[in-house]
């Protein structure tokens, strides 16, 4: 069940304060609750990479020049320059850094 307004409605939690935080449209909250929300998800509908690329794309992460370490909302996460300072998360971070095309993406990345 999803409010109208829900961010991530195939993964929706149901909750009431998020269908209130949705309603309200604030990008901050939008993002906690998209983030929370994919928590939730089981491990086999979310694989990861292999091991060597996942510690390869963490190396790029931490190196990236677009990020810096710093959430609104007490969340572990950061702002990122190449999205106009918007708020990112790991997961967003690391998305972008297994991009071959990537910003934030050295010229060799293992595959």
């Amino acid at each position: 069940m999803s409010c109208p307004q829900c961010p991530c409605p195939e993964i929706c939690l149901g909750w009431d304060l998020f269908c209130t935080w949705a309603k309200a449209g604030d990008p901050e909250r939008l993002a906690h609750i998209r983030n929370r929300s994919r928590l939730a998800l089981k491990p086999e509908l979310a694989p990861g990479p292999p091991p060597a690329v996942a510690l390869a794309r963490l190396a790029i992460v931490a190196a990236c020049p677009h990020r810096q370490p710093s959430s609104p909302c007490g969340c572990s996460g950061a702002t990122c320059s190449l999205k106009t300072g918007a708020f990112v998360t790991h997961a967003d971070c690391l998305e972008c850094a297994g991009k071959p095309q990537s910003p934030a993406t050295p010229p060799r990345m293992p595959s």
